[in-house]
C-alpha cells in the first residue's frame, strides 16, 4: 500500500482509535479474551509505522525482482472511489501472463490523493508508481471508469508514456461492468418512484426487531418464499442489489400486503396494482443483466474479447424486449432508454482490438462473433 497513507496518522490517540473502534477489529477485546482479561501494552503508533513501511519496503523489493522476470506486457486495473472526508484512493491491480501461460495477477498499491482530484493530479501518482516498479514500459493497458478525471488522466499518462518511456503500445478501455451499471440504472429511473417506496418499507422492517419477527412469522404462515430469507436492502451504486431486492418483494405479495394493513406506518409504501406488475415485469427482464454482471465481477477472468460477446447478449435482449408486441408499455420505454445508452458504449468498444482479441480467444470461434461483423465497415479492419 502507498506508505503516504501512514504520514497521516498524526499521535497515539489515532492509533488507539484503530484499534479500539467497533467498526474495526478490536485487538485489545480479542487479546483479553485468549489471556482471560489480560491486556498487554500495544506499541505505540509511530512503532507501528515503523514496522509497516519496513514490510512495505521489503515487498516492494519483492514485487521489482518478480517484475523483472516478466517479458510479456501487463494490463492494470484501476479501482477508484473517494471517502466521506473527500480523499481519494485508487486501487491498482496488475494482470499479466506468466512463462507457462497462466494468468496472474496481484495488488499492486492503493495510492491516496488527499486534495485536488484532477486529472493530472491522477496521471502524476500512477506514472509515480510505474517508475517505482520499473513498469513504465511493460504497461499494455489501463481499465478505468470513464469520469472527465479519469478521461483526462489516461490521455496525459499515455502521452507521458510515450515521450518519457518510448511505450507506443498503451491504451485504457472501459470498465464493461460500470458500463452496465450505468445502462441498467438509466433504464431504472423511469420507475425510480416505486424502486424508492420498497427500498424505504425494507428499511423501516429491517430496522425494526418487531417487525422483522412480525414479517418472519407472517412469511411463513403463508408459505412465501425461502423461510429464512429477508427481503435484502439495496446499495444506490450496485444495481444487482436493487435487483436482488426487487425479485425477493414480488415472491412475497401476500406477507407484505398483511404487514401492512397491520402498521399504519407502512401504508404510504403500499403499491398499486399497476406498479406491483411493472416491479415484476422490470425484474423478469433484468435477470439476464444479473448473470453477465456476475460473469463480470466473478473470480474468472473476463478478457476484452469475452466481453464483445457479452455485450452483443445484452443489446440481443434489449432489442427482443422492444421488438416484443406483448412487452408492457413501460418496459418497451425504459428498454429504448437503455438501448440508446448501450449502443453509445458499444460503438466505443467495438473496435480492431476487441475483434482481434475475441478471435485469437481460443474458447472463441469466429463464427459465434456478432453478425456485424459482415459489415462493410468491420470487414476493412481486416
Amino acid at each position: 500500500m502507498d506508505t503516504d497513507l501512514f504520514e497521516n496518522i498524526p499521535d497515539n490517540n489515532m492509533a488507539e482509535s484503530v484499534v479500539t473502534t467497533s467498526n474495526s477489529v478490536n485487538i485489545t477485546s480479542d487479546v483479553s479474551i485468549v489471556l482471560k482479561k489480560t491486556y498487554i501494552e500495544l506499541p505505540s503508533c509511530n512503532v507501528i509505522k515503523s514496522i509497516v513501511q519496513k514490510a512495505f519496503a521489503i515487498i516492494q523489493k519483492d514485487i521489482k525482482s518478480l517484475f523483472e522476470q516478466i517479458s510479456s506486457k501487463i494490463s492494470i486495473i484501476l479501482d477508484i472511489w473517494t471517502f466521506c472526508t473527500n480523499v481519494l484512493f485508487i486501487c491498482i491491480t496488475v494482470h499479466w501472463i506468466d512463462s507457462n501461460w497462466r494468468l496472474k495477477k496481484i495488488l499492486l498499491n492503493i495510492c491516496m490523493l488527499l486534495h485536488s482530484h484532477t486529472g493530472d493530479k491522477i496521471d502524476a501518482k500512477l506514472h509515480s508508481v510505474f517508475v517505482a516498479f520499473n513498469l513504465t514500459d511493460k504497461v499494455l493497458c489501463a481499465t478505468t471508469n470513464r469520469g472527465s478525471n479519469m478521461i483526462l488522466a489516461m490521455r496525459l499518462l499515455k502521452n507521458n508514456l510515450v515521450l518519457q518511456n518510448y511505450n507506443f503500445y498503451f491504451q485504457s478501455r472501459r470498465c464493461l461492468a460500470h458500463v452496465l451499471n450505468l445502462v441498467i440504472t438509466n433504464g431504472l429511473s423511469l420507475i425510480k418512484s416505486s424502486i424508492e417506496k420498497v427500498h424505504n418499507f425494507v428499511n423501516i422492517v429491517l430496522s425494526s426487531s418487531s417487525l422483522t419477527q412480525d414479517f418472519k412469522e407472517l412469511r411463513q404462515s403463508v408459505s412465501e418464499g425461502e423461510t429464512t430469507r429477508k427481503i435484502p436492502q439495496d446499495v444506490s451504486t450496485h444495481w444487482n442489489s436493487t435487483y436482488f431486492m426487487l425479485s425477493t418483494y414480488i415472491t412475497m405479495p401476500i406477507t407484505i400486503s398483511a404487514i401492512i394493513r397491520r402498521n399504519k406506518k407502512l401504508e404510504k409504501f403500499k403499491l398499486t396494482l399497476q406498479k406491483k406488475t411493472n416491479l415484476q415485469a422490470a425484474a423478469q427482464f433484468l435477470k439476464p443483466f444479473y448473470e453477465t454482471s456476475n460473469v463480470l465481477s466473478g473470480s474468472t477472468y473476463t478478457t476484452l474479447g469475452i466481453s464483445i460477446l457479452l455485450i452483443d447478449d445484452i443489446v440481443k435482449n434489449i432489442s427482443l424486449c422492444i421488438q416484443n408486441l406483448e412487452s408492457p408499455k413501460f418496459l418497451k420505454t425504459v428498454t429504448t432508454q437503455m438501448f440508446e445508452k448501450i449502443q453509445k458504449y458499444a460503438n466505443k468498444i467495438y473496435d480492431k482490438t476487441a475483434f482481434i482479441a475475441a478471435i485469437l480467444y481460443p474458447w472463441i470461434k469466429l463464427e459465434l462473433i456478432s453478425v456485424d461483423m459482415n459489415t462493410e465497415a468491420n470487414r476493412t479492419i481486416f
